[in-house]
């Protein structure tokens, strides 16, 4: 049975359609209009403007801006790891790798904020762009607290032997269980459910007045202007953003340069040396998780009401387990490559533990949300959040944009030819070139 839901299209400029967040007249150069980050209006964006005019004058684009970008945030998830590795052997460079840690998730996410504000000024901002940004948000998201949690886990332990007391167990199960809780796993599943009707034809992707439906929640078009209106809305919503990732690298940046500022004051603790940062790790995780079975049903709700008790609807089937595949695979692959490590160590006792068996842990953060689809559940992003702001309008344009990725060919392909085509396409940055491709067709 065929199901259309239609919505009530918005008056859209057609440039601006084929724009992502793209200067309009009279605007500034590098100022987004309508930037729904409060923590990036007050804090950010002040910093960003000056780096991107120097970026445009000395000729650097805004895709090498993010890339830069994305590097230092996947340099960090390797960073912590071996910063609290060195903690636990007690080496005098743990400090130094800490705060180059520190450093890097700073610096990964004022660039991320450069890059769209030299892309206003140079006129070449575009879905492409959008896609390329957001897979190292989707790469770095759901494994910067477990790498965190893992550096802490690692600085907790006795030295030279890895998880054998309680407080860096306890943190090492915080860490593993942070990768779904902050991965925004079932926010992706409800995307691609939704992604994969429209290009089935149960759904048009027409522009909606309520953008619920495909951004999760209308809050997410607020402005920051309207988000600190009051002094309470404006508490609520950095806390809100610490919550859901905005403000999750500069803040642990900071708590660990106050740990490192005052290591001599600090009292010995059971969670390590960095005291302040694993309490606060720990109780931030704790909500997290907490809020998996939440959200989950808000995300939910938001793909309508099932076909039954019993029964769930087709889009709510899809859903579950693209969120199931999201919540366990990634948690999955960093506990393989924690074990594969382990073992690695225990085979090769007089080794330095620091050598080519940290790979094991390293390679689930460098590969593993692509390995798992980003790049697809990336693509459903964009365009949920094309259509949520009424970017991307009812059309050839937006039909071929959802055929292109979720093609009902694909959706009917049987699991055994389903699974080679996996095999033979698991080159993730290849697979990232191929979608930025077809982003690149519609610019």
């Amino acid at each position: 049975m065929r199901i259309v839901l239609e919505f009530p299209a918005m008056k859209t400029d057609t440039a601006e359609a084929t724009k992502r967040d793209g200067v309009g007249p009279g605007e500034k150069g590098g100022e987004k209009p309508g930037e729904p980050a409060l923590v990036t209006a007050l804090f950010s964006r002040r910093l960003a403007e000056p780096l991107a005019r120097a970026a445009v004058r000395l000729g650097v684009g805004a895709d090498a801006v993010t890339v830069a970008g994305g590097l230092c945030w996947v340099l960090s998830l390797a960073v912590a790891p071996a910063a609290g590795l060195c903690s636990g052997l007690r080496s005098p460079l743990a400090p130094w790798l800490w705060a180059l840690a520190a450093a890097l998730w700073c610096a990964g996410y004022e660039l991320d904020v450069v890059d769209g504000s030299v892309a206003r000024m140079t006129h070449s901002s575009s879905r492409a762009g959008f896609f390329l940004d957001a897979v190292f948000h989707a790469l770095f998201k759901p494994y910067f607290l477990a790498s965190l949690g893992i550096g802490l886990a690692l600085s907790a332990s006795d030295p030279g032997v890895t998880f054998r007391n309680i407080p860096s167990l306890v943190l090492l199960v915080l860490a593993l269980l942070s990768v779904p809780a902050n991965g925004a796993a079932t926010t992706f599943g409800a995307e691609i459910a939704l992604c994969e009707d429209v290009a089935l034809g149960r759904l048009r992707p027409i522009g909606s007045p309520n953008p619920a439906l495909w951004l999760g929640s209308g809050e997410v078009s607020d402005s920051a202007a309207d988000k600190r209106a009051t002094f309470r809305r404006a508490l609520l919503t950095l806390a809100r953003e610490t919550l859901s990732y905005y403000l999750q690298a500069p803040f642990f940046a900071l708590l660990v340069a106050v740990d490192l500022a005052f290591a001599d004051k600090m009292p010995q603790a059971k969670f390590g040396p960095l005291p302040v940062t694993a309490v606060a790790f720990a109780a931030l995780a704790a909500v997290l998780i907490a809020r998996i079975p939440v959200r989950w049903v808000r995300d939910s709700r938001r793909l309508g009401r099932r076909g039954s008790f019993l029964r769930a609807s087709p889009i709510h089937a899809r859903f579950a387990r693209h969120s199931l595949a999201r919540l366990l695979l990634p948690m999955l692959a960093v506990s393989a490559g924690l074990c594969a490590w382990q073992v690695w160590l225990h085979l090769n006792p007089s080794c330095n533990p620091a050598g080519p068996g940290f790979a094991f842990v390293l390679l689930p953060f460098l590969f593993g949300g692509l390995a798992f689809g980003a790049e697809k559940a990336t693509a459903a992003h964009v365009l949920c959040e094309e259509v949520g702001k009424g970017r991307l309008v009812p059309g050839p344009v937006a039909e071929a944009l959802f055929r292109a990725f979720f093609s009902p060919a694909d959706l009917a392909c049987p699991l055994r030819r389903r699974f080679h085509r996996v095999l033979a396409a698991m080159n993730p940055v290849a697979r990232v070139l191929v979608v930025r491709a077809q982003f690149r067709r519609w610019r």
